[in-house]
């Protein structure tokens, strides 16, 4: 009986160490909590704070891009009022070209009538033998060059004529650019000059009254990678004895890879 009751004795003994224990453990476990709770709510704060900044941050680039928008669309109207503008200048050069002339046809006529001997006629405006190409600051690419005359929008007269340049080309040769190739292609399939001061010229055979001239540089990156990436272009109308009809500076606004770039000279 007495071992019985020894028995039972230690067995609720241990059950109310058991839940002794087990209260303590509770009771720590709720202090180590409490204890925690405010780094918690620290930690909740700053991710709040996180959050609102993203937030913030977000709102921000979304105003830059919109900003970067309205920049560029700016600079596109700019762009589109200087290539107006260039063209206006080129018709209103083409016309004093025209009247310089006329006033030339009459003082030679004058002149005849006073002397008896007949001047030299007048070179008529426009009438071009060579176009030139030329680069000062940097390198020359080019895949193609069309020239066309007035009341002709069709016949390249750049087709298939003698082209010299500044050196022998580090890739491509002259005879590309006149092969009428239109499309877009890479710089070995045009001219690459290496260099400064690089220049090519076109020989038209013939003086022309040009109309307007079509330049096309290449999409490629890798004819790029040795000169800057917008290069200052210089094309020229030049008469037979090499004299300056006028000229005019282009950039090629290279845009890596992304499409051919076609420059068109309106000379009319």
């Amino acid at each position: 009986m007495a071992r019985h009751f020894k028995r039972r004795y230690v067995n609720v003994t241990s059950r109310f160490s058991f839940f002794a224990c087990a209260k303590h453990m509770a009771l720590r476990a709720f202090e180590i909590a409490e204890g925690l709770a405010p780094q918690i709510a620290g930690w909740n704060a700053e991710k709040e704070a996180i959050v609102t900044e993203s937030s913030k941050l977000d709102a921000r680039m979304t105003s830059n891009r919109e900003i970067i928008a309205q920049a560029r669309a700016t600079i596109e109207q700019a762009q589109e009022h200087l290539a107006q503008d260039e063209s206006s200048r080129a018709v209103n050069d083409a016309r004093l070209r025209e009247l310089d002339y006329e006033i030339a046809v009459v003082k030679a006529e004058i002149a005849f009538k006073r002397t008896g001997i007949r001047p030299a006629p007048p070179t008529p405006p426009g009438r071009a033998r060579f176009v030139k190409v030329s680069n000062a600051t940097s390198a020359i690419i080019a895949t193609q060059i069309a020239v066309y005359a007035r009341g002709d929008p069709v016949t390249n007269l750049a087709f298939d004529r003698k082209v010299i340049g500044s050196k022998e080309p580090q890739a491509g040769v002259f005879a590309n650019v006149v092969d009428g190739t239109m499309g877009d292609r890479v710089y070995m399939q045009g001219l690459y000059l290496l260099g400064t001061q690089q220049w090519f010229q076109v020989d038209l055979a013939d003086n022309v009254d040009v109309a307007r001239i079509v330049f096309v540089s290449p999409s490629d990156d890798q004819g790029h990678r040795d000169h800057p990436k917008s290069c200052g272009y210089t094309l020229q109308l030049l008469a037979a004895d090499r004299s300056v009809i006028s000229s005019h500076d282009f950039k090629t606004a290279i845009r890596g890879g992304n499409g051919n770039g076609t420059f068109t000279f309106n000379l009319y």
